[in-house]
């Protein structure tokens, strides 16, 4: 099973679980175990993590993660509950992050170029 995964992918489902599990004792009062876990509780923490700023993409793989971990286990898995892909597309939509960087203007590309010969040799 662990040559299915990409060497990324186990921290990451660690990671995921640890967060709903702190979530969940902090939040709800409860430890996350056992499983399954209830499509409501999993819907309070993705407006947690709304709240905690995550990002829309760091939310899908943490869901996805904690998916894996319920087929893993052979136990219903939450994440494709409608309500919950639904708060997902959702999320997707409503935490899209806005690029804040300036374009570069021509004194700033000027001061880049002539910055350059104190940065770089062959110029």
């Amino acid at each position: 099973m662990g040559s299915s995964l990409q060497p990324s992918s186990p921290p990451t489902y660690r990671r995921a679980w640890r967060l709903y599990d702190t979530f969940s004792i902090e939040i709800l009062g409860q430890s996350a175990c056992p499983l399954p876990l209830p499509p409501s509780n999993l819907a309070i923490f993705i407006a947690y993590l709304y709240q905690q700023n995550y990002a829309s993409s760091t939310v899908n793989t943490y869901v996805s993660a904690l998916g894996y971990i319920h087929r893993l286990a052979g136990v219903a898995d939450p994440t494709r509950v409608f309500f919950i892909t639904e708060m997902l597309k959702g999320y997707g939509k409503v935490s899209t992050r806005f690029d804040t960087r300036l374009p570069i203007t021509v004194s700033i590309l000027e001061r880049m170029c002539d910055n350059c010969t104190l940065v770089l040799d062959s110029v």
